[in-house]
């Protein structure tokens, strides 16, 4: 059983190529598939479009109870925006494998782009520029705590570079340790992955 988190910043592509992204990764068809921006969206234009944020946290822990109960793979999209490891560590009592697929851009300035021009051609959900900031930001952080706490939150951790458009992978990390390393992405040079950075460089140094 599998639990594979896909996720990255705004505009990055989650939703267009995730589906494709996960079919390597999975021995089975029988999958919960979790996009929370279009569940999000289709409560807002429900008959209910009241406490969203509520609802839309009840739809998801029901699903991971579901598949959990029901030993099904499960796979979700996020920004990664908040801290993951209370989701994952039910996965991690019920004996899944647990996958982080982290889709990059090499810049917000890119992220704020994508998301501008899908909204002006009407595919997209609004959201803010300042959100889109803190979203990159944020995710960025978690991504550097998932790689500092090891197979406590994710037993692999595969990177892939968006800004050509399908993802690239990048770097792959089985229990923090770095069995391929394509090229490092610019954006793990930043502030706000110093562990990965250092770790990258160090592991560089010896090939």
């Amino acid at each position: 059983m599998k639990l594979i988190v896909l996720a990255g910043c705004n505009g990055v592509g989650k939703s267009t190529y995730g589906r494709d992204l996960i079919k390597s990764f999975l021995d089975t068809n029988d999958f919960i598939y979790i996009d929370l921006d279009n569940v999000e969206k289709l409560i807002e234009n429900s008959s209910n479009p009241f406490n969203v944020s509520e609802q839309v946290e009840k739809y998801f822990i029901e699903s991971l109870k579901d598949a959990i109960l029901n030993k099904k793979d499960f796979i979700y999209e996020s920004n990664l925006r908040k801290n993951p490891f209370d989701d994952i560590n039910r996965f991690t009592q019920a004996g899944y494998e647990k996958i982080l697929l982290f889709l990059t851009l090499e810049n917000v300035d890119k992220s704020l782009e994508r998301v501008h021009n899908r909204i002006e051609n009407e595919k997209g959900n609004y959201v803010s520029d300042e959100d889109i900031r803190e979203n990159f930001k944020l995710g960025l952080l978690q991504l550097n705590d998932c790689f500092r706490r090891g197979e406590a939150y994710f037993n692999t951790i595969n990177i892939f570079e968006c800004d050509n458009g399908a993802p690239l992978l990048s770097v792959s990390i089985q229990n923090k340790i770095f069995n391929y390393v394509r090229i490092m992405p610019e954006i793990l040079k930043s502030k706000w992955t110093p562990l990965l950075q250092t770790s990258l460089e160090t592991y560089l140094l010896t090939q």
